[in-house]
């Protein structure tokens, strides 16, 4: 994505347009010395090719990929051979602090002598890697429409085989790529309750979340050779409110608890900031909206799923979703697809629809608003970390709101969703009477909390007034017209 920022004149820092200085090494371009001094101490020191700074070959630098070997206590053989992430370095213990999957999906943090570490791929070279390789390799089928094809022949031969869900599952494990494409595609294979079940009873969760290890994920030489989207796609199909009945709709609660808790690799994915091979993926954004969309499936197992999710995973990726989730709530949509924009072209030519990505993005943004709201809603676990929430600083790049605090602009970005949500010109996935409380909810959360008192400034009694969809409309409207 440094690439096409650099063609596309945009400031790496603060992201406005007509950008007139540019890096040496071609990958990223500055409003003034401002922004250049500031975007270097906070990321591109670790990607420039031509910087001044040269790496010490006897360390390693945050971002870089390493393999975990020379333990030999009983839980550290474990970890020997495992692709892992540096995260920090810890001056005090001389130990690098890293990130890894182990098994059953679980991602954790351990600190790790230099001696024990071993280079997979720098940050530097993985980015190189991004720059070189082709769109037209990315996530993209050479024979698109035979694949099409032969998995509607797949869907048509479904209902005469009588498949079951423990069938669909082996075939699964085959790495059957007609199948998948064929459960995930409009219009394909529709899957009965019994089948779902069935489906969940087997592993598919198990085998869903083991294609997304992380670092190895996000690892430039890791082409995986099913379509993660449609794994998502079929991943949310199962685990719909509405899947298994009204009914027998509790039955699902035990799964979705499960993904939660395996869910930590597709966090770490999704969320990586290098995202090396993802730079350029066509399928990136469809990644993403995958991941809100089944996080939101999940969270509906009451308070369950959001004590997992906020106490018994890793903090270090708790806090990593806490700042994806306020990350992706504060993007703009059309900045996005504007840095964007290259492979778009290269990709699907002058005619790229723009308007339908853009419309996708927007949709993903309305899910969140559910997301934070269960996340704050877990009793005492939500309390915890509304505060942490609130003091997130929002990321280089966002025009506006870049560096201030999620509490600060709160007011802003609530209005951009609601008008997001009125102009959708799909129908509303959420009425607005419950994107109103949704609102009313979340500032409420987060005004109570003493931490963020004087960042929230005196109580919106305006936002609190309002009773109905069309005054909260008004009420958006008009904080629009105030925004920096």
């Amino acid at each position: 994505m440094a690439t096409l920022l650099y063609k596309e004149s945009i400031c790496g820092w603060c992201g406005k347009d007509d950008a007139p200085l540019h890096c040496m090494c071609k990958q990223v371009c500055f409003c003034d010395a401002t922004c250049q001094k500031k975007l270097w101490k906070d990321q591109h020191k670790l990607m420039c090719t031509e910087g001044k700074e040269k790496k010490d070959s006897s360390s390693y630098s945050t971002g870089d990929i390493v393999k975990i070997h020379g333990l030999r206590s009983e839980q550290g053989k474990r970890m020997n051979e495992h692709l892992a992430e540096i995260i920090s370095f810890d001056k005090e213990k001389e130990r690098y602090e890293v990130i890894f999957t182990m098994e059953k999906c679980v991602v954790k943090t351990a600190l790790m002598k230099y001696e024990n570490l071993a280079m997979h791929l720098s940050v530097v070279e993985g980015a190189k890697g991004c720059t070189r390789r082709k769109l037209s390799d990315m996530g993209t089928h050479e024979n698109r429409e035979e694949l099409m094809n032969e998995s509607k022949k797949v869907a048509k031969m479904f209902s005469r085989n009588n498949e079951t869900g423990k069938n669909i599952m082996d075939r699964l494990k085959k790495n059957d790529k007609h199948l998948l494409q064929a459960v995930a595609m409009p219009g394909g294979i529709t899957l009965t309750s019994k089948l779902t079940g069935q489906l969940l009873q087997n592993g598919f969760l198990d085998w869903l979340f083991k294609h997304f290890e992380y670092p190895a994920f996000i690892d430039e030489t890791n082409k995986p050779s099913l379509s993660l989207n449609n794994m998502l796609c079929v991943a949310m199909i199962a685990l719909d409110r509405h899947q298994l009945g009204v009914s027998k709709e509790q039955d699902l609660n035990h799964y979705r608890v499960e993904a939660c808790k395996k869910m930590a690799p597709l966090i770490m994915a999704v969320a990586t900031k290098k995202r090396r091979s993802f730079q350029h993926v066509e399928y990136w954004l469809s990644l993403q909206f995958g991941f809100v969309a089944l996080l939101e499936n999940c969270l509906m197992a009451e308070q369950l799923a959001s004590t997992v999710l906020l106490t018994q995973l890793d903090p270090f990726v708790t806090k990593v979703l806490l700042q994806h989730c306020v990350y992706l709530l504060s993007s703009n949509p059309k900045l996005n697809l504007k840095k964007k924009s290259g492979w778009l072209r290269h990709e699907m030519g002058s005619n790229c629809s723009n308007p339908a990505l853009e419309l996708q993005e927007r949709s993903m943004k309305r899910l969140l608003m559910p997301v934070l709201l269960e996340l704050m809603d877990c009793k005492n676990d939500g309390k915890r970390w509304v505060a942490y929430i609130g003091k997130i600083s929002i990321p280089p790049g966002i025009k506006n709101y870049s560096h201030k605090s999620f509490a600060s602009v709160i007011f802003h970005l609530f209005a951009q969703a609601v008008v997001d949500e009125t102009n959708a010109a799909e129908a509303p996935e959420r009425g607005g009477q419950q994107l109103l409380e949704e609102v009313q909810y979340i500032y409420g959360c987060m005004y109570r909390c003493e931490a963020l008192s004087e960042i929230m400034g005196p109580f919106n009694s305006d936002l609190i007034a309002v009773q109905t969809p069309s005054q909260l409309l008004r009420w958006a409207k008009k904080t629009k017209e105030s925004s920096p």
